[in-house]
């Protein structure tokens, strides 16, 4: 079944795809604040108590401001602000056996399977692209380490405030005899979403998964894909291995 995406998903797993591939450490989970109700009067406002309850930071992640630091960029370029300040550039991701003209009309209903819509047709330079952000969501509901350096190294306590979240994707065609190569530009490292999508153009141009299994999508990020966060190259040849390094402002 084809996996129909939205931001706020997406930012998740791809934080938990990160973590099991040993890119970022791991991290203890205060879990959403549900208030409790009780008879006596609490000493502490609601406020104080839903701060009280994100205050916890425990966890290698917690335990590193370099890799703490990451996670909060990375979970930002997720979000309408911090949509400009992520890329992650695929080149020559797909081989297609389809002209460019027919290949560059079909693109907008092979997005839509995945819940993008279509911003921009360049038909004469043959490049479109995608947008996924009719959506927004608490601080809260994002993964924790994004409000929590918020909260423990800005001071700004926004749990509950909406968020906007972004993702788009650019797509230019490559013209060859016979096929067509596709090469995308993501505004964040949405890892889980090239799974969903090679299983998209696998049914579409009934390739029977002659596209990119599992294991090489594995071996093409981390040989072929680029992806740079605030400027800055995040080498993705470790995804399996070890955990990056990234300094942040205030370690340097």
């Amino acid at each position: 079944m084809i996996e129909r995406w939205n931001a706020k998903k997406l930012c998740q797993q791809t934080e938990e795809f990160l973590i099991a591939h040993k890119l970022l450490p791991s991290y203890v989970k205060s879990g959403r604040y549900n208030p409790t109700i009780s008879r006596h009067r609490s000493l502490f406002s609601p406020v104080e108590q839903k701060n009280l309850h994100y205050s916890g930071r425990n966890g290698l992640l917690y335990n590193n401001l370099s890799f703490w630091y990451f996670d909060y960029q990375l979970i930002r370029s997720f979000t309408l602000k911090g949509s400009t300040d992520s890329c992650l550039f695929l080149p020559d991701l797909y081989s297609l056996p389809v002209d460019a003209d027919s290949l560059l009309k079909r693109l907008p209903s092979i997005f839509a399977q995945l819940n993008f819509r279509v911003v921009n047709i360049d038909n004469i330079g043959q490049h479109t692209t995608f947008e996924l952000s009719d959506e927004s969501c608490k601080v809260e509901d994002l993964p924790e380490p994004y409000g929590k350096w918020l909260h423990h190294q800005l001071g700004r306590v926004e749990w509950d405030k909406p968020e906007p979240l972004k993702i788009t994707i650019s797509c230019q065609l490559f013209p060859k005899p016979d096929e067509t190569y596709l090469t995308l530009t993501l505004s964040a490292l949405a890892i889980p979403l090239l799974y969903s999508l090679t299983q998209v153009f696998n049914s579409c141009f009934h390739l029977q998964g002659k596209l990119l299994a599992d294991e090489e999508i594995m071996t093409y990020l981390q040989n072929k894909a680029v992806f740079s966060l605030e400027g800055g190259r995040i080498d993705l040849t470790m995804l399996t291995t070890a955990s990056i390094t990234y300094h942040s402002p205030e370690s340097d």
